[in-house]
C-alpha cells in the first residue's frame, strides 16, 4: 500500500467559524426546562394565593384577645381598592368551610397595637359595669375562667357603683385585652359587689384611657391569620359571638384540593414521562452511533481514512514483475486479478482497504509488490513455480 494515494483530511465540524461546537453536540433540554417552570409556578400560585404571604395559625384564645381588643379587622362595610382608602375590601374577616361544626376564619391583624401603651400619662377613670344574672351569666363565665374578679357581698353599694363610668362587658373585654384594667389599686379594687338580698351585681375598678395610635396605611401594616373554630368546643356565648361577627360562606375546596394535591402529582407524572423520553431518545442515538461506527459512517469514516460516501474504487498500481506475463500475480498462491466490485456487503470497502474488522476479517499480511526474478527465468513464456 506503499503506492495508495494518501487519504484526504477529515471534514471540519459544522458550525459558524467562530469556535462554536459541533452541530452534533448534546444542547439543553428546553422542553424539560419549560415544563418544570411552569410546574414551579403553578406550585407557587397554589402555595401563595395572595399576595399578603403565609398566614400566622392563631388559637381560639388569641383570636378573642385581638377580637377584643380591636387589632383584628372586623368591619364588614370596608370601601373599594379603587376609592382610595385604607383598609379596603380586601381584608375583610371571612368564615367559611365544608360543614357548619368547623368552619375556617381567615382576616388579618394589624402588626403594632392601634393603641398607644402609656401608663405614667395616660388619664385614669373609675368604672362600673352592671350584670344581669340571668341574662349575661354566660358572658361572666367566660370572663371569670380566664380573668378571676373577687366577689364581695355588701349591704350597701360603694361610691364606685353609683358614680363611676357607666359600661358593658364589651368594653370590659377591650379593657382587659389591651392592659388597662388596674388590678392592684386599694383605694379602688378590681371587684365583683353584690348587693345582700338582691340579684344585682356591679363590676368596679378603675382603668387607664390609653389614646388612638397612627392609622396604618400600607399593606405592610397588616398581617393575615387564619384559624379553625370547632362549634363543639364553644360555649353559647361564644357561638353567638362567631355567629354575629361574620356570615358563613360555605366553600367545598374542590379546587384548592386539585391545586394543592392532584395538580402537583400530575406535573410531577408529566416531568418523568419527558425525562423518560429523553433517555430513550439518547439511548436510540447511542445505538444509532454506535451501528453507523460499524458499518464506516460517519466519524468512523472520518477517524479511519474510509470514503463517507460511495467512490470508485481505484485500480491496483502494481507493476508485473519482469519476466512475467501480465495479470499473473508474483506468487503462486494468490488468485488472478479479476474486476473488483463492491457488491451488497457493506464490509467491501473495508476489505479492498485492508482494514482490521471484527470476526473472521483481518489485515492483509503482505502487501502486493515485485518479486525478484531468478536468473534466466524471463525468458520462459509461463510464470516459475517454486516453493
Amino acid at each position: 500500500m506503499s503506492n495508495q494515494p494518501p487519504n484526504d483530511p477529515p471534514p471540519l465540524p459544522r458550525g459558524n467559524g467562530k469556535g462554536s461546537a459541533p452541530a452534533g453536540g448534546a444542547g439543553a433540554n428546553w422542553r424539560v426546562i419549560i415544563l418544570m417552570a411552569v410546574a414551579l409556578g403553578i406550585l407557587f400560585m397554589a402555595w401563595k394565593s395572595n399576595s399578603f404571604g403565609k398566614p400566622e395559625r392563631l388559637s381560639y384564645t388569641k383570636f378573642r384577645d385581638y377580637v377584643d381588643s380591636g387589632k383584628i379587622i372586623t368591619s364588614q362595610d370596608l370601601p373599594k381598592k379603587g376609592e382610595g382608602k385604607f383598609p379596603d375590601n380586601r381584608f375583610e374577616l371571612k368564615k367559611s368551610g365544608e360543614s357548619a361544626a368547623v368552619q375556617k376564619i381567615t382576616g388579618f391583624f394589624y402588626k403594632t397595637d392601634p393603641w398607644v401603651v402609656d401608663k405614667k400619662n395616660a388619664p385614669r377613670e373609675v368604672f362600673r359595669i352592671p350584670i344581669n344574672t340571668e341574662l349575661n351569666d354566660d358572658q361572666l363565665k367566660t370572663i371569670l375562667a380566664r380573668h378571676p374578679i373577687p366577689l364581695r357581698t355588701v349591704a350597701n353599694l360603694p361610691v364606685q357603683a353609683t358614680d363611676g363610668m357607666l359600661l358593658t362587658l364589651g368594653d370590659l373585654r377591650r379593657m382587659l385585652a389591651r392592659g388597662e384594667v388596674i388590678k392592684n389599686d386599694p383605694a379602688n379594687p378590681f371587684e365583683i359587689v353584690s348587693l345582700k338580698g338582691s340579684d344585682d351585681k356591679y363590676i368596679i375598678g378603675e382603668r387607664y384611657v390609653f389614646g388612638a395610635a397612627d392609622p396604618a396605611t400600607k399593606e405592610d401594616d397588616l398581617a393575615p391569620f387564619e384559624l379553625d373554630v370547632n362549634y363543639m368546643e364553644l360555649t353559647d356565648a361564644e357561638r353567638q359571638f362567631i355567629n354575629d361577627l361574620v356570615p358563613f360562606e360555605p366553600d367545598s375546596g374542590m379546587m384548592r384540593v386539585f391545586l394543592l394535591n392532584i395538580l402537583p402529582i400530575f406535573l410531577v407524572i408529566l416531568i418523568i414521562f419527558f425525562l423518560f423520553r429523553h433517555q430513550m431518545k439518547s439511548a436510540g442515538r447511542g445505538v444509532q452511533g454506535r451501528r453507523r461506527y460499524r458499518g464506516g459512517e460517519g466519524r468512523a469514516c472520518r477517524s479511519r481514512g474510509i470514503p463517507a460516501r460511495p467512490e470508485k474504487i481505484p485500480e491496483t498500481r502494481r507493476q508485473p514483475a519482469q519476466g512475467l506475463a501480465h495479470g499473473w500475480p508474483s506468487r503462486h498462491w494468490k488468485n488472478p486479478a479479476r474486476p473488483r466490485h463492491r457488491g451488497g456487503s457493506r464490509c467491501a470497502i473495508l476489505l479492498d482497504l485492508r482494514l482490521r474488522l471484527r470476526g473472521n476479517v483481518c489485515r492483509c499480511r503482505c502487501q502486493p509488490r515485485p518479486r525478484h526474478v531468478r536468473a534466466g527465468a524471463e525468458k520462459l513464456p509461463v510464470p516459475h513455480l517454486h516453493r
